[in-house]
């Protein structure tokens, strides 16, 4: 009990979740909570497969922005960059 007191004192800043509940974002729901199943576990936990430690965030970036339908805006994005520069 004394370990989740002070777990609970440490971090009651990190997250304001009367403002999250009034946006209707999720908190800790077993969405969120299992998200990690299918969106990076899924992919890292191939059988066989190695990763390089500069692949990994990368390629879990690109998935997390296709898990939430966002992937066509960040290579939308991505190449009006590239066409500006």
């Amino acid at each position: 009990m004394k370990r989740l007191i002070g777990y609970v004192k440490r971090f009651c800043d990190s997250v304001n979740y009367n403002e999250y509940r009034e946006k209707d974002y999720p908190i800790g729901s077993g969405e969120i909570e299992s998200a990690h199943k299918s969106v990076t576990q899924k992919r890292l936990k191939i059988p066989g497969a190695t990763w390089h430690t500069s692949s990994i965030d990368p390629m879990l970036g690109l998935r997390v922005l296709r898990a939430d339908d966002w992937l066509d805006d960040f290579w939308t994005q991505r190449n009006q960059k590239l066409l500006a520069a």
